[in-house]
């Protein structure tokens, strides 16, 4: 984008310009929130699908048959066990002071599942065999805490006779030495996995439904308050065209504050059509400029208002600052609260609370 010799070009005070800087808004300020706006409403629209196809099998109309299954009912022991599911998490505590307060923290240490067959007297008739593997994921309330020694607690959560509980994995016909006929339908992991739930079977899929459908509509009011200021930049630059101005009149404006105080610069730009700018420079380019001197200008054509300083698109580097930090800060935000929202079945078991630690004495 040349320009004559004795036209002067010059950008905005704290302005950056080029092509770098406008893929940078471009990334940061469209590519970057599109991909995560995206990604979150179809994590949000994928978890409400599962939640609802589970509900939808575990339906009181719903048929029992061999195949993935949800199925509702109570817990019995098989004959000659003890326990049904077990999950047992050990967790080492410490504490410490904050500014106003004592604080104390458990962090879990180590984790061990025990799980057996069962049997479920599901609401809808049979009685089914359960073959929990030993990786099932349990969903449950962690009620029992036992203390030990070094500053260590045991916390377990077990699935107990009747107790109502959903469990979720594959049915298949096989043996099962308990019914009369030696086989019947059996619950089983489907491709590895089974679910075994006290709780409702929203209790896995609504919390991070929610927050990828928050951080999604996030996302997408940054891009459209990001839009407004790139797309005027992405214009020039793409779409403008070199005009040519000419200095009208210089100002020298001082700004006082509490704090500190300040010299801004300033010149009034008149443009070939009768419009007139004022742009803040640098000290150096109001020093060197004469009155009349001509500038290169970039504006898009039929858009009033798009005109600016230089023969390329710039951006104060405030904006980009903002435009760059923004996305990735609610990323950051995204990433920290889908942690947050993980349960004890899915996450380290980690206890936070206020006071000194309790050690059972």
């Amino acid at each position: 984008m040349g320009v004559p010799m004795d036209i002067v070009v010059m950008f905005p005070s704290g302005n950056l310009s080029g092509f770098p800087i406008v893929a940078i808004l471009f990334a940061f300020g469209t590519a970057l929130p599109v991909g995560v706006a995206t990604y979150c409403m179809l994590q949000a629209m994928w978890l409400r699908w599962a939640g609802h196809q589970a509900e939808a099998l575990a339906a009181e109309d719903a048929e029992i048959k061999e195949g993935p299954a949800v199925l509702c009912g109570r817990v019995r022991l098989a004959h000659g066990e003890r326990i049904a599911v077990r999950v047992e998490v050990t967790q080492r505590g410490f504490q410490y002071r904050t500014k106003d307060a004592n604080r104390h923290q458990w962090d879990e240490i180590d984790r061990l599942t025990t799980a057996r067959p069962f049997y479920l007297e599901d609401t809808r008739g049979p009685r089914i065999r359960v073959e929990p593997p030993a990786d099932v994921l349990v969903i449950d309330r962690m009620d029992q805490i036992q203390h030990g020694p070094d500053k260590t607690r045991l916390r377990t959560a077990e699935l107990t006779p009747g107790e109502p509980i959903y469990a979720v994995g594959r049915l298949v016909r096989d043996d099962d030495p308990e019914s009369a006929s030696g086989q019947s339908l059996v619950l089983r992991a489907d491709n590895g996995e089974m679910m075994l739930s006290s709780e409702p079977l929203s209790a896995r899929f609504d919390p991070p439904a929610l927050v990828n459908a928050l951080f999604g509509m996030m996302m997408l009011f940054f891009l459209l308050l990001g839009s407004a200021l790139t797309l005027p930049v992405q214009g020039r630059y793409f779409l403008g065209q070199d005009e040519i101005a000419s200095v009208q009149s210089k100002r020298v404006r001082h700004v006082r504050s509490r704090r500190n105080s300040h010299t801004e610069y300033w010149v009034k730009i008149g443009m070939l059509g009768g419009d007139t700018a004022e742009y803040e420079v640098s000290r150096g380019w109001y020093d060197s400029l004469p009155q009349g001197q001509t500038v290169a200008m970039r504006s898009v054509m039929g858009i009033p208002g798009s005109a600016e300083l230089g023969n390329t698109a710039s951006v104060h580097w405030i904006v980009l600052l903002l435009i760059v930090g923004s996305p990735l800060g609610i990323t950051g935000m995204y990433v920290a609260g889908v942690r947050r929202v993980r349960p004890w079945w899915e996450a380290k078991l980690v206890d936070i609370g206020s006071g000194s630690l309790d050690l059972g004495y």
